[in-house]
């Protein structure tokens, strides 16, 4: 299963991993609709309440992944690779796979009313947000 690693020592906070994968994920270079990543920099608070240790929040592309069970419109599938990956076409944007997901690495799509979520970047070598990193953070692994 190809999974994305993060080194949280390495991550700087620097957003670029939002920004390639936003990129990568634009289906309109016209600016009808606002790309929106699929990876999000989150921080951690420090014991003085000021944002501490950032950290990349994507999806874990779970074994038994609850947000593809709560999909009432079965819009989330896990392919024969592990991979979770959403179709839009089947989303009606209740929100369910959103509320369940443990890490909350699903995200809205206000705009379009329907879920993204990381897929890996399935259709590219490498996925955009690790060939992006300059620090290294993050990386693609392959296991079976």
């Amino acid at each position: 299963m190809r999974q994305i690693l993060v080194d949280l020592a390495k991550c700087k906070g620097c957003r670029q991993c939002e920004k390639a994968c936003s990129n990568a994920h634009s289906a309109t270079t016209t600016g009808d609709s606002k790309p929106v990543s699929r990876v999000k920099v989150l921080f951690t608070k420090s014991e003085n309440g000021k944002k501490g240790s950032p950290y990349p929040m994507r999806c874990h592309q779970c074994e038994f992944p609850k947000c593809a069970e709560a999909c009432m419109s079965g819009a989330l599938i896990k392919t024969k690779d592990g991979i979770v990956i959403h179709e839009d076409d089947r989303c009606v944007g209740c929100w369910m796979c959103v509320m369940t997901c443990p890490y909350g690495a699903v995200f809205r799509d206000v705009e379009r009313k329907v879920v993204v979520k990381c897929d890996t970047c399935l259709d590219d070598e490498i996925p955009a947000c690790v060939a992006v990193c300059k620090f290294d953070a993050m990386k693609i692994e392959e296991s079976k």
